[in-house]
């Protein structure tokens, strides 16, 4: 490096070879994580109220350069929005006073609850943005930009329907949204679902229209889960036994590539299983 700066013919080509020279990297972020409103007071929680809701936010910025890399920027951005509700359960017994034999107490402890126990929601989007300049190739194909944004959306419900019947209820739906890239080899916008070339001009509202339609579903599961205990500790002579139940059932569904989908299409699978146990 000595003999190229002493050859340099003045000091912008000294600055350049440098500049060249040096392997750089600075990342500037911010954060914030569960931002939420607490809950004053002693009233209970409505479905709507603003406690139940939940902000996450980052953001961060990377520059790199090097001897081979003129500019290297990736830019990172993840937020959530989360929603929680949760109750205790309120079980209706509505023989409870109209039955009093001990022969029909199992009549008589009949009940349900006739709203959920806890309901979540979470919607995460994560989106990336990379803009990547060589030093040494053709101008033309010098810069490339490459752009990953993910939704992913997840629902739990939780629902004790009696006291002997539990039911579970899990789902995710991982999701990506197009954006229009530029390609370096075919020097045109190309839009990524079509693989057809567009104008510029179309890449904001391809983005707008892709998230109005919550993004292009790559995977999507469900887990069903009902357990219960039969109520044999409520029948005379019965009440030394224990018998449980639970039913399991899962759905998948993944998305083919874009490029095999309309001939190969996409997978989907399947589970359910019964187990039951006793104890004396």
């Amino acid at each position: 490096m000595e003999f190229a700066l002493n050859t340099a013919a003045n000091d912008a080509q000294r600055d350049s070879i440098r500049d060249r020279a040096i392997d750089f990297t600075e990342v500037r972020s911010i954060a914030f994580t569960n931002v939420r409103k607490e809950r004053s007071g002693t009233s209970k929680a409505k479905p709507w109220s603003i406690s139940n809701f939940s902000l996450s936010y980052s953001g961060s910025v990377a520059n790199k350069t090097n001897p081979i890399v003129a500019k290297d920027e990736l830019k990172t951005q993840q937020g959530a929005i989360d929603y929680n509700f949760s109750l205790p359960a309120k079980y209706i017994e509505p023989f409870k006073k109209s039955v009093t034999s001990p022969l029909l107490k199992f009549i008589g402890e009949l009940n349900f609850n006739p709203l959920p126990n806890s309901f979540a929601v979470r919607n995460s989007l994560s989106r990336k943005a990379s803009t990547r300049t060589y030093r040494f190739a053709d101008p033309r194909y010098s810069t490339w930009e490459d752009r990953k944004f993910s939704w992913i959306r997840d629902y739990t419900l939780n629902w004790d329907l009696t006291r002997s019947l539990k039911l579970n209820f899990t789902a995710k739906n991982d999701a990506t949204v197009d954006e229009i890239t530029f390609n370096p080899l075919r020097q045109a916008y190309v839009n990524p679902l079509t693989d057809q070339e567009v104008e510029a001009s179309q890449r904001g509202r391809f983005l707008r229209d892709n998230l109005t339609d919550f993004g292009r579903t790559k995977d999507y599961r469900h887990n069903f889960t009902a357990s219960y205990q039969l109520p044999l500790r409520l029948i005379p002579m019965m009440d030394f036994i224990t018998v449980r139940t639970q039913y399991t059932a899962s759905f998948n569904w993944a998305a083919g590539s874009l490029k095999t989908i309309d001939s190969l299409g996409s997978v989907i699978t399947n589970t359910q299983s019964v187990s039951i146990s006793g104890e004396v």
